[in-house]
């Protein structure tokens, strides 16, 4: 697969993927993946099964048959009632041509198939990728990610294949952040043709997302905001440019986005060794049980766990970055003879 930048870095600043642990065999990949899958699939079947909807990807679904019907998801998707039905069509119209092979599947079993299809693409490229780094998806972020229908998997997976940022353009703040972590021409053709078709399916929808996009920005907010403005300290990351995980989590901080855990799973793309993958898989937990027993364990909670996540997802995976940097730097402490 062909990179934007194919020259080497110094060798004080080479990322650390030229040293990961050997990924395992198709077969064994494949297993790992199925297993995964089904895993996730049933954490999505306990979440969806009982409410008869497919929690988020409900409105992905149902921008996806009014897109089939001729019809345009922004005129006709408005809030009538509750969650998920609280809120109009907020993502970009390729979340909706994306869903189309999803929406003739009743809900929630569209729900749970999209979960088993995401969770088993991002687990076959990662354990292909590296085997400890399959772990990823055992954390917080990624069961919030199952739960809830949510697209952050397969961003997750195209950090690591290029031929899966087509689904890029479906949240283009966190797919900025992946295209910086794995820069591809692969990548920005698949994100480019996929809006071509949205353009020439829906000319005007652009217009139309963003005007209704425009009333969500309160709740959409940039890490280097949270924690009464201590998340600044993120743009650390930037030290280290030349690595692609601290450009990934620099243009995560000042990115938009919802803190309710899923998204943040794109942040975990950082660990790379297994032991930054314990690292920041423990970290998530203790974030995530920290929220719940706060009360407020769901999508519908009006207390938004901004501290919890910077100090258990962004924090630890600055720690990671930058040790992963400053214990190779040779020491200049030492005495040397006169």
């Amino acid at each position: 697969m062909t990179h934007l930048a194919d020259h080497p870095a110094p060798a004080g600043e080479r990322s650390s993927a030229e040293s990961l642990p050997e990924g395992a065999s198709w077969r064994a990949s494949l297993t790992v993946a199925l297993v995964v899958a089904i895993l996730a699939a049933t954490v999505a079947w306990m979440s969806m099964a009982q409410s008869g909807l497919a929690k988020d990807f409900t409105l992905s679904w149902t921008a996806a048959n009014h897109l089939l019907a001729g019809q345009d998801p922004y005129r006709e998707m408005r809030p009538t009632g509750v969650y998920p039905f609280n809120v109009p069509f907020y993502y970009p119209l390729p979340a909706a041509l994306l869903a189309a092979p999803f929406a003739p599947i009743p809900l929630p079993y569209a729900g749970i198939a999209f979960v088993f299809v995401s969770f088993g693409i991002a687990a076959l490229a990662l354990v292909r990728n590296s085997v400890p780094r399959v772990a990823l998806l055992l954390g917080f972020p990624a069961v919030m990610a199952a739960t809830l229908g949510q697209w952050s998997p397969l961003l997750l997976a195209s950090t690591v294949v290029p031929a899966i940022q087509f689904v890029l353009p479906v949240k283009p703040t966190l797919g900025a952040a992946t295209f910086v972590n794995r820069p591809s021409r692969l990548g920005v053709a698949l994100s480019l043709a996929v809006l071509a078709l949205c353009f020439l399916i829906e000319p005007g929808w652009l217009a139309s997302w963003r005007s209704v996009v425009s009333g969500a920005l309160t709740s959409y907010t940039p890490p280097v905001r949270w924690g009464h403005g201590a998340g600044i300290v993120l743009l650390a990351a930037f030290i280290w440019w030349r690595d692609p995980d601290a450009r990934l989590l620099g243009v995560m901080a000042i990115a938009p986005q919802l803190p309710l855990f899923y998204d943040q799973l794109l942040i975990q793309a950082a660990a790379r060794t297994r032991r930054e993958v314990l690292v920041l898989v423990g970290a998530s937990w203790v974030g995530g049980l920290t929220w719940a027993f706060q009360g407020s364990p769901n999508a519908g909670s009006a207390q938004a766990p901004t501290l919890v996540i910077l100090l258990t997802i962004y924090l630890p995976a600055l720690g990671v970055i930058a040790w992963r940097h400053l214990a190779r730097r040779p020491r200049t402490d030492a005495i040397t003879p006169s």
